[in-house]
């Protein structure tokens, strides 16, 4: 036999056994209630036996407000896991247009029904759900007898559990466990009636307000959404060359749809409202880290009597970044934000209030960076998920806001750049020591590994590679090439020191060493002639008659001293010289740097 005939036969069954139940009209006075906001099933209730739960029947009646996507979830468990086989109705879903039955939470759709205007983001309505045990699911509207919705399951669940939820950015009021009325009691599902100007008001403008609809009267009109940042906090994370900015995003349009009189309402010119109540931009950050959808927080609206509509959520906004790193870590970046619209693009218009966007003067937390600049500009461009299709009907507006900051903290310089000094001052040092002093060696040395310890650590400290090398890892590299110069300077210079010569250097460096204004320039002792003196102990107040050709009529002792000597002195201007070179080319990469 065909199994739709024995499906069709079971239904007709139980809707005749059911129709006695529906007719039970629930009163919402004395009614359980609880608020959902966004998806997700936070509090399961037990169904006990009861006159709901009659063997392996259970019917649950509750009433519900909501602009879409109400969700009940029935389940064996009081918390299932992903995956679990549970039962779950969602009415109202895609934005209050059908109605589904699904075997797994977000799984695929067993049942569906096209419902449109279901539910309702101002009033209570009600419905039933019947399950029969044996696998008949059925969804219906109070006090209808036949179901809207139904599905037949071959493995039925035990069922024993229940949870409403609804979807993102959706806010419920559920009613449930509520009195059963007599037969004869016939009880309509209305709210109390309005009692203050305020709720008058309410009543007027959302009775019959679609939140989905753009809010203007008609549909060649567009609608400009002005918005600004107010920044609290802005971040840069250097390894994952991600920006990061904490703040509200005040905005404003004109709504259309709203519009009263102050004088028929006691004179409200203004009305406090939730944001789940009216139309509200879908804003997107296209150049996100991450899926760049629901940016914004929560907070409550403010319309007013000609239509105006202030709203300013609080936001979250994280991008990457292009780094520039050749100031590293005096570094100045250029971030930039793509905020568009996720749907309506055709008509909804982003725009940059002028003269808006502000840094506030004192941070809520502390931070290294600083906005210094802050550009802004409207670009009609594909959304990112179209780019592939060809289609001018695809692009829309990208309000693009490009954010300068700049590092403020010194911690940096303290912890990089003040050793780098000290080691080229200590290097440049260590050539005033004598000549034939083999300490500076040693000195010069530990500097050089003492710089190729702190390159590592520079290294280390930095964030991802970027385009160009960093100017405090050149700084760096260049002194260790500076340090290994020096090294083999001081190597030359204390083995001319050292080695006994037989002939003095050539006649012209003789001469230049031994003019008045060399030795003033360089520091360089004079020449002694006594021979009673060993060579290493100068005296730098003795004038010199004698240049290095009259040396050869000296006596062979005296000769030789003052051979060395010149040698020596030669070796001393060597290292003045280099002294002098090292703090030009200090100067020269604190210059670079600054």
């Amino acid at each position: 036999m065909d199994i739709k005939i024995i499906i069709s036969a079971v239904l007709l069954f139980s809707l005749e056994s059911l129709s006695q139940d529906v007719k039970k009209e629930v009163n919402p006075h004395d009614c359980k209630m609880m608020f959902t906001y966004g998806y997700g099933y936070n509090k399961f209730f037990h169904i006990s036996p009861s006159g709901s739960h009659d063997g392996g029947n259970i019917t649950i009646r509750f009433l519900v407000r909501a602009r879409s996507d109400a969700h009940l979830l029935l389940s064996s468990t009081p918390t299932p896991m992903d995956g679990e086989a549970v039962y779950e109705v969602v009415l109202g879903g895609g934005k209050n247009v059908f109605s589904d039955i699904r075997r797994l939470r977000l799984g695929s759709t067993k049942a569906t029904a096209y419902t449109k205007d279901l539910l309702s983001p101002v009033e209570l309505r009600g419905f039933w759900v019947h399950f029969d045990g044996k696998g008949i699911l059925q969804v219906g509207k109070e006090g209808d007898d036949f179901p809207f919705l139904f599905w037949a399951d071959p493995s039925p669940l035990d069922i024993r559990y229940f949870s409403f939820s609804t979807w993102t950015g959706v806010v419920g009021k559920w009613l449930y466990d509520c009195p059963i009325a007599n037969d004869s009691e016939t009880i309509e599902i209305v709210e109390a009636k309005p009692t203050t100007m305020t709720e008058k008001l309410r009543k007027y403008l959302l009775s019959n307000y679609n939140p989905y609809a753009l809010p203007v009267l008609h549909e060649d009109h567009r609608l400009a959404v002005f918005m600004h940042l107010t920044f609290h906090h802005v971040n840069l994370d250097m390894k994952r060359s991600a920006f990061s900015i904490d703040g509200t995003v005040p905005m404003h349009w004109i709504d259309e749809k709203i519009h009263w009189k102050p004088e028929d309402y006691g004179g409200l010119t203004s009305l406090h409202i939730t944001e789940h109540e009216v139309w509200i931009p879908e804003i997107v950050l296209y150049n996100a880290v991450g899926h760049g959808a629901n940016i914004l927080g929560h907070a409550g609206m403010t319309v007013t009597s000609e239509g105006a509509v202030m709203w300013s959520p609080s936001a979250h906004l994280e991008v990457w970044c292009n780094l520039n790193l050749d100031q590293w870590p005096n570094d100045i970046h250029t971030c930039e934000l793509q905020l568009g619209l996720w749907s309506q693009t055709q008509f909804v218009e982003l725009l940059l209030a002028e003269n808006e966007t502000v840094m506030e003067d004192e941070q809520r937390t502390g931070s290294e960076w600083e906005v210094i600049k802050l550009e802004s500009e409207t670009v009609i461009s594909r959304t990112p998920w179209n780019q592939d299709v060809d289609a001018d009907m695809l692009t829309s507006g990208t309000l693009t806001i490009r954010v300068t900051v700049r590092r403020q903290s010194q911690q940096q310089n303290i912890i990089f750049v003040v050793p780098l000094i000290v080691i080229n001052v200590l290097m440049m040092l260590s050539f005033w020591m004598t000549s034939m002093n083999t300490g500076k060696f040693s000195i010069q040395c530990m500097c050089l590994v003492l710089l190729a310890i702190f390159t590592v650590t520079v290294g280390n400290a930095l964030p991802a590679p970027a385009e160009h090398v960093p100017c405090l890892v050149l700084m760096y590299s260049w002194s260790m090439i500076a340090g290994l110069m020096s090294v083999l300077v001081t190597t030359i210079v204390i083995n001319i020191s050292r080695y006994a010569h037989a002939s003095p250097p050539p006649t012209f460096i003789c001469a230049l060493i031994t003019l008045p204004v060399t030795r003033i320039m360089l520091f360089l002792p004079q020449v002694k002639t006594e021979a009673s003196k060993t060579y290493n102990q100068l005296e730098e107040n003795f004038n010199v008659h004698e240049s290095c050709a009259d040396i050869n009529t000296r006596t062979p002792t005296s000769t030789h001293l003052e051979i060395q000597q010149y040698w020596i002195i030669l070796s001393s201007a060597v290292d003045h010289i280099s002294s002098f070179i090292q703090f030009v080319f200090l100067v020269g990469i604190l210059i670079k740097y600054n």
